[in-house]
């Protein structure tokens, strides 16, 4: 509680931070689509928990940075750039800028940051794959629909 509202600790955001780095790594064995089912379950339960705080804000910073997270997955998984090429090509990138984008040598986190990667791997696109829209639960969970409405 601060000044009368709910709020996050600290330290229950960098459990947050750990528990979602822990299920988007790649060294577990699981494919992305199992990835993501476990994320959007982790993310769905936090929520359930933590999201009657009042913390729009913090809960934005934290929706963008799992959205880049799950980027920096998506640029690991694609590793050579070949097959970064194929991808982004499919995506609706333009050649001239996918050259850029696929032979780069900057890092993953950098990389998942970039205007290219992020035209490809859109918020739609990322919510397609089933990537959890955590702004949107919020809006649910803060202003739930009347019943018999709609």
């Amino acid at each position: 509680m601060h000044r009368g509202k709910l709020h996050w600790t600290d330290a229950s955001v960098h459990r947050f931070k750990e528990r979602v780095r822990e299920i988007t790594d790649r060294h577990n064995g699981k494919s992305m689509r199992q990835r993501l089912e476990a994320l959007r379950r982790y993310v769905t339960g936090w929520l359930n928990y933590y999201g009657h705080s009042r913390s729009y804000s913090e809960l934005v910073q934290l929706d963008q940075w799992m959205r880049r997270r799950v980027r920096l997955c998506y640029w690991k998984d694609w590793k050579r750039p070949r097959t970064r090429r194929r991808h982004l090509l499919a995506l609706g990138i333009p050649k001239d800028e996918v050259k850029l984008a696929s032979r780069s040598r900057k890092g993953y986190w950098r990389m998942a940051g970039n205007s290219i990667v992020q035209r490809a791997l859109t918020k739609q696109c990322l919510w397609d794959h089933g990537v959890p829209n955590m702004r949107q639960q919020w809006v649910d969970l803060h202003y739930p629909e009347p019943v018999g409405s709609g």
